[in-house]
């Protein structure tokens, strides 16, 4: 089929929908030089066409002219159509955009109408859309107290073109349903072709507020706690130097801030003491040591020695390693001034009271000689009386604090079989005893052991006897001993209750504060002695303390 002139028409409108405007320029310059060179050259279908005619480029001409609207046209149309296709996917993309935000975003006109409001809007104020457009915004979320200033400053900008709030980000207070609560807040203005458009991108800054302020409110009471504290602080960064102190490490240490800030934890220490603290820092320090604790001299800014007790912490950073640690100090000086007086006293008043018993022996004894007494009434008196003396050098060992019962047994019962260990079993836990029932014991201890050698179990070849306690009640605060005699003579309860078994019912039970109960058993006597030890150091080591002797 010959070639038509029409046949480019559907090339073209390809062109014109494929390749828009600037396509089908660049194809009618094409279609135009070709047309051109076909009528004037007599060839292809545009010279056909115009054959016999006698202005045959002029009629060229207006086949380009014709077919240049015609494309051109249709380029336009496809345009706009895509045009309008694209701004209604970015319609759509900032629809959902806007809706999305986790911002308030508010847009109104120069004279202060709301045009648009989106979805956190409506939640973070409480008002729908519907609304919220065509209102005054000044009405709708400014405070009453500065809807004047609001309104003012919108009249400035529009007349001057100058604000002070645009682009800035302020911190300012909104109204929800008539209550004010702050917002974080950052405006923008655009010209339209309807006028000036203002947006507002608004945040509720409520929880960061409330959140700031207990900071704060928590801020001043550490600080007013640093600083006020009865004792001494002080932060240190990893090298020992001083980055903080409150103002009784002052006092504490008799230098003022300025100069503690100058000096390293070590400076004011003996030399002595330095090597074992810095060996304690670097391990703190290193993460091998979370806090410790040590007692200390130093020299006070006036030159006198002093003593503290200090505790040492370590703060950990988020990378892991300590930014400074935390060294809380206490004056000590006074407490170690008068435990010196105290042990100097105790010491003297142990001096004294050991050259009394030692005096109330010697008179005991001569007085007893002088005057006939049988010999056993005289070792008896001298038995208890060494029994006093002993309890009291268990005492003294312990500044009168209290006594291990299990030296109490020792220093009672083993001298008596001193020779034959196997016969003396001690069996319980380490108990520390309070001094009035240390001596209760001590007696108690030394009547059983003098009868046990007399006419007890000690009195026979194989005789044993085994001391045993243990530690009842919740508080570990109530003591049972038993004396178990075995191995000895057979017993039978005599008929008179001589001084000795009255001192242990009697006298003893009430002494520790419990009962003391005497079993006259056929296999050998047994005593059962109970006390309270409520309010002393009472201590078990978990492990039996056993001994035999």
């Amino acid at each position: 089929m010959p070639l038509r002139t029409w046949h480019l028409f559907p090339v073209l409108a390809w062109v014109a929908i494929a390749t828009r405007v600037r396509g089908v320029s660049l194809a009618l310059v094409a279609t135009a030089v070709a047309a051109l060179v076909s009528v004037s050259l007599g060839i292809g279908p545009l010279a056909a066409l115009t054959a016999g005619s006698s202005a045959p480029a002029l009629h060229a001409a207006d086949f380009i002219a014709i077919t240049a609207a015609t494309l051109l046209l249709l380029a336009a149309a496809t345009d706009e159509g895509r045009t309008q296709s694209a701004l209604a996917r970015a319609q759509a993309t900032k629809a959902a955009v806007f809706d999305a935000a986790l911002d308030a975003i508010v847009t109104m006109t120069a004279d202060g109408r709301v045009v648009d409001w989106n979805g956190q809007a409506e939640r973070m104020f409480g008002l729908p859309r519907a609304q919220a457009v065509g209102r005054d915004l000044a009405d709708l979320i400014v405070p009453a107290a500065f809807r004047d200033a609001h309104r003012r400053g919108l009249e400035h900008y529009v007349r001057t073109g100058r604000s002070t709030v645009l682009g800035r980000r302020l911190e300012m207070h909104a109204l929800r349903q008539g209550k004010a609560f702050p917002v974080e807040i950052s405006i923008n203005v655009v010209g339209l072709e309807d006028g000036l458009h203002f947006t507002a991108y608004l945040r509720d800054l409520t929880d960061l507020v409330d959140a700031r302020e207990r900071l704060a409110e928590q801020d001043q009471r550490l600080r007013a706690t640093y600083e006020r504290a009865s004792v001494g602080i002080a932060e240190v960064d990893p090298n020992g130097r001083i980055l903080k102190v409150n103002e009784q490490l002052c006092t504490i240490t008799g230098r003022d801030r300025a100069e503690l800030l100058n000096m390293t934890i070590w400076d004011d220490s003996a030399p002595e003491q330095q090597v074992e603290e810095r060996e304690l820092f670097s391990r703190q320090m290193a993460g091998k040591l979370d806090s410790y604790a040590l007692e200390k001299t130093f020299v006070r800014g006036d030159g006198q020695a002093a003593w503290v007790e200090l505790r040492a912490s370590r703060v950990d950073g988020a990378d892991g390693r300590p930014p400074y640690g935390v060294r809380v100090v206490r004056d000590i000086t006074l407490e170690k001034g008068w435990a010196r007086q105290q042990s100097l006293l105790i010491n003297e008043l142990n001096h004294r009271v050991k050259n009394t018993l030692t005096t109330v022996q010697s008179i005991t004894f001569q007085t007893l000689r002088n005057n006939g007494a049988p010999p056993d009434l005289q070792a008896a008196i001298e038995s208890r009386l060494v029994a006093l003396s002993q309890a009291h050098d268990v005492l003294t060992r312990q500044n009168w604090e209290s006594a291990s019962l299990a030296e109490i047994v020792s220093v009672a019962a083993a001298p008596y079989v001193v020779d034959k260990a196997a016969r003396l079993r001690v069996i319980g836990p380490d108990v520390g005893l309070p001094p009035q029932v240390a001596l209760g014991f001590a007696m108690a201890l030394q009547e059983l052991a003098t009868n046990a050698l007399k006419h007890g179990a000690w009195s026979a070849p194989e005789g044993v006897v085994e001391i045993s306690w243990r530690l009842d009640g919740a508080d570990q605060d109530h003591l049972e001993m038993t004396w178990r005699e075995t191995g000895g003579p057979p017993v039978t309860a005599p008929r008179r209750r001589g001084f000795g078994t009255r001192l242990l019912e009697r006298g003893i039970g009430a002494e520790v504060g419990g009962a003391c109960v005497i079993d006259f058993a056929p296999t050998g006597l047994v005593c059962h002695i109970s006390a309270s030890i409520v309010g002393t150091d009472a201590r078990s080591a978990g492990n039996e303390f056993a001994k035999r002797r």
